[in-house]
């Protein structure tokens, strides 16, 4: 048993999300009656299959980034935000800022000198949220934190 199995008696389960679980349970039924070799036997095969897919997407990802790039340079190149291509689709460039503290000392004063103590145990995403808003109204980033812009290819479909 692992270290936290003494919790299956006061913690309840984790929820399973409904939808998520419905689609399971439709899996169920192609491994009624079988025994727990059989069930190992299809969990590693099923693994495996997992595996090759997430190489697979891995390769895939490589190649949309390369294109990307190549793409994304062509129209900066060009000077054209958006392409409409002869599928009815859109490639269009997207730029969004992100951050990262850089100066935790920096950023922990800055919190407590603008009294935003409720930042102190902010997500990231909302971080990123807070400093996009503070440049697009031509502030700074609060001290100790990095801005960076990542521009990236959209696409919509035709």
């Amino acid at each position: 048993m692992g270290k936290y199995a003494h919790l299956k008696d006061v913690l309840d389960p984790l929820p399973q999300d409904q939808t998520w679980q419905q689609r399971i349970n439709t899996v169920k039924p192609r491994f009624n009656g079988k025994g727990l070799g059989l069930l190992g036997e299809a969990y590693n095969k099923a693994r495996e299959r997992k595996e090759k897919l997430e190489d697979d997407l891995g390769d895939v990802n490589t190649e949309l980034e390369a294109l990307s790039q190549m793409i994304l340079s062509k129209m900066e190149e060009d000077n054209l935000s958006l392409v409409r291509l002869d599928d009815g689709s859109t490639l269009y460039i997207n730029d969004k800022p992100y951050c990262r503290v850089d100066n935790q000392v920096k950023f922990l004063t800055w919190i407590r000198t603008s009294k935003k103590e409720d930042l102190l145990s902010v997500h990231y995403q909302r971080m990123n949220s807070l400093v996009s808003e503070m440049l697009l109204e031509g502030q700074e980033p609060p001290p100790g934190i990095k801005a960076f812009i990542k521009t990236s290819l959209g696409r919509r479909r035709g």
